[in-house]
């Protein structure tokens, strides 16, 4: 396979990816838990999931995964925005001599940042780090990977022991799967008073079924309860979806639904709640 520059996967994987109990008291297992808690939005792939039940992701996030092939086998990848930036956290085996001599040819220069191997772009806009211990690739917005290095380094200000917001109930509301993706002030759901939300995709009992899990949380129970009647109307209006369950508790408004397995990949990521 013809080896692509890495300054343009870099571009193609950020693009693509955020065109969309997960980490529960414990650091979690896999890229999740290098998140910073500032994240605004997230999308998680278990890549090793779906290849294991044959399923094929959604192209944007395919692509995310393929433009890394030359260099190794990704496991898990998250891709994240926060206020420094983008970056994606790639979790798997890689052949890191490899990676090295791309971002040479690329002319990217190499130091160490909090004890981290750091490759950095001539204008310093763009960075790589190879964590070669825990066999993890960061690459993205130079300040976005230095915040994740710096956060992780320390071991705190992580989305898993110090968030603060409504991102990670989100997350643990609606649990892992094959595409974990939620939003920080409801980037998701343009319904004034939404404070977090988050899609979990996964494979249930049905073969020919991936199951949505939705999670939206909302400043209080009136706004959750005029939001809902608006959310189930757009979920009918999605082709792709087909709406099984949706509930109203307090503040945090939850649904369920079907996607026929050959449909999963059209999805497009992030899924929005609300017609804007």
């Amino acid at each position: 396979m013809k080896r692509y520059s890495l300054f343009a996967l870099l571009l193609a994987a950020l693009v693509s990816s955020l065109g969309c109990g997960i980490f529960g008291g414990s650091a979690p297992d896999g890229p999740e838990r290098l998140l910073p808690d500032v994240a605004r939005d997230l999308v998680v792939v278990d890549v090793s999931e779906a290849a294991l039940s044959r399923t094929d992701l959604p192209a944007n996030l395919e692509r995310a995964v393929a433009n890394l092939e030359d260099y190794g086998d990704v496991r898990r990848q998250a891709t994240v925005t926060f206020p420094s930036g983008s970056a994606t956290i790639s979790g798997g085996i890689f052949d890191f001599e490899n990676v090295r001599t791309a971002l040479q040819e690329d002319n990217y220069g190499e130091g160490i940042y909090r004890e981290y191997e750091l490759w950095e772009s001539n204008d310093r806009t763009l960075a790589f780090a190879l964590l070669i211990n825990d066999s993890y690739l960061v690459q993205g917005d130079r300040d976005a990977v230095l915040d994740i290095l710096r956060d992780a380094s320390r071991n705190s200000g992580l989305l898993w022991n110090d968030d603060q917001g409504g991102l990670n109930e989100a997350l643990d509301l609606t649990g892992e799967g094959l595409v974990v993706t939620a939003s920080r002030d409801c980037d998701l759901v343009s319904y004034p008073g939404c404070r977090a939300a988050a899609w979990t995709f996964a494979r249930g009992e049905r073969l020919t079924v991936i199951e949505g899990t939705a999670a939206i949380l909302f400043r209080d129970a009136p706004t959750a309860s005029s939001a809902a009647p608006i959310i189930e109307q757009t979920i009918n209006a999605n082709p792709l979806i087909t709406l099984t369950e949706i509930l109203t508790e307090e503040a945090v408004v939850t649904l369920r639904a079907d996607i026929n397995r050959e449909d999963f990949a059209m999805l497009k990521f992030p899924i929005e709640l609300e017609s804007r």
